[in-house]
């Protein structure tokens, strides 16, 4: 089992660096152990469907109105 880099230091002293020689990678670990598992390849199926914006949002049935705006509301002081 490989020693790992993680050790307890004392909080009012600075922390030495750890070394890339002695480092623990998780990675390596969980490919070595066999934990670490490759995905399947999954396509998704909304990729496949493409559709034009304009097709999905038909521009003449959202009614629009000039006048909305707020001026016609009483604003009490």
């Amino acid at each position: 089992m490989p020693i790992s880099p993680l050790r307890e230091e004392p909080r009012n002293q600075r922390a030495p660096v750890i070394r890339t020689s002695n480092e623990f990678i998780l990675l390596e670990w969980l490919k070595s152990t066999g934990r670490l598992i490759e995905r399947e390849h999954q396509e998704s199926e909304y990729l496949n469907e493409v559709e034009e914006i304009s097709e999905m949002i038909d521009l003449d049935d959202i009614p629009y109105d000039h006048d909305d705006d707020d001026s016609d509301m009483d604003i009490e002081a």
